[in-house]
């Protein structure tokens, strides 16, 4: 593609509200395909914004960090407007994050032990720690998932008995597309049950690991841009 072809097609794709999607190799390439984003807002906007109010977060860490903590409860807070997490929980047991509201935030509302994509840390729980319990908070237009949620031992079967319950998960992908559900959870012997979960362009639970309990959600109006994918994955 040239620029000027390239500016059309991303032009009239964004103009039928079709999410655009690249592969550019080289930062020629991908220069090319930023150019023709702008090019495309610039000439239909999503909508006017005189008299818009613009929030703008320039806070690059978690709300709240806890690590190696037992019996804690954080209850009835509000939570919006950060780059990264709401809540970070690492090697913690017995915690309680309870009726609170996360919204715009440019990763994870709660996050239960240390993300990563290595087998062998989601094998062995991801730092989840154990009895911790994410219950009655609404999360909404969240950048990258709701929650994650590690935990126990898939080598010895040991439980990580950790929970999210009766949660709103809503608009859990703003920024990254796919592979960002409400609740991810890895490890061992973990529930997700009686959420409701929706408006997402991908999944909303996956899983890795054993003898994890989904049961009792409701989840309508996910996989919307994407195919080979389910609702749990």
């Amino acid at each position: 593609y040239t620029q000027d072809a390239l500016n059309e097609v991303v032009a009239l794709g964004h103009k039928e509200g079709m999410q655009m999607a690249f592969h550019a190799i080289g930062d020629g390439a991908v220069e090319q395909c930023v150019t023709a984003v702008e090019y495309a807002q610039r000439l239909y906007p999503e909508k006017d914004l005189s008299g818009s109010t613009v929030e703008l977060s320039m806070m690059g860490e978690s709300f709240i960090r806890a690590e190696n903590v037992q019996y804690v409860q954080f209850k009835n807070l509000e939570v919006t407007k950060g780059n990264s997490h709401g809540i970070e929980l690492v090697n913690c047991h017995h915690t309680l994050v309870a009726g609170c509201s996360f919204t715009d935030l440019g990763q994870r509302a709660v996050v239960v032990g240390t993300i990563s994509s290595a087998y062998e840390n989601i094998n062995t729980g991801a730092n989840g720690g154990s009895d911790n319990t994410i219950e009655s908070c609404d999360i909404k237009r969240t950048g990258q998932g709701g929650v994650y949620l590690g935990g126990g031992n898939r080598f010895t079967l040991t439980p990580g008995n950790n929970c999210v319950k009766n949660c709103d998960f809503e608009d859990f992908s703003v920024t990254k597309r796919t592979y960002s559900p409400a609740v991810a959870i890895v490890g061992c012997g973990n529930t997700v049950y009686r959420n409701k979960m929706y408006n997402a362009p991908h999944m909303a639970i996956s899983y890795d690991g054993n003898d994890h309990t989904i049961f009792g959600n409701e989840i309508f109006n996910v996989c919307t841009e994407t195919s080979d994918d389910g609702a749990i994955y």
